[in-house]
């Protein structure tokens, strides 16, 4: 069993794709929130909460929900986004992964938040929504 305890935002969330000449210093980004701007040489990927401004040429996937590992994960630890995403592929939940310098974000559809939510809880990790997480930080 895992002792890891997950943090669900209860914001939809959207994944966009721009060309990878975008600048992002022509993308509207906010200042609250969580968000994340990845740059390629194909492609820039843009994640963010759903109903900001974005370029006109942006491609959206919407309808996404945001899962975090709670607290700041070592550098030395192995495995803590595989396991989640293994825990998670078993339950044919599609995932979009991203990492901070903190912790591990897996992004997946609304239409699969209740298998993806029991999948988690029965493998043994601990689910919060974001609004008590922030009453009560770990």
């Amino acid at each position: 069993m895992c002792s890891m305890t997950l943090i669900l935002d209860p914001q939809e969330y959207i994944i966009c794709r721009l060309s990878p000449d975008t600048q992002a210093a022509n993308i509207w980004l906010p200042l609250e929130g969580f968000w994340s701007l990845t740059r390629t040489e194909e492609e820039t990927s843009l994640v963010m909460q759903a109903g900001n401004l974005l370029p006109n040429d942006a491609v959206v996937e919407s309808g996404w929900r945001l899962l975090h590992v709670a607290g700041t994960l070592d550098f030395a630890l192995v495995g803590v986004l595989a396991r989640l995403t293994a825990v998670l592929a078993e339950a044919g939940v599609s995932v979009f992964a991203l990492s901070t310098y903190d912790t591990d974000y897996l992004l997946f559809k609304e239409h699969q938040r209740a298998q993806a939510l029991q999948a988690l809880q029965n493998a043994g990790y601990s689910l919060q929504n974001a609004a008590a997480a922030a009453l009560n930080p770990l």
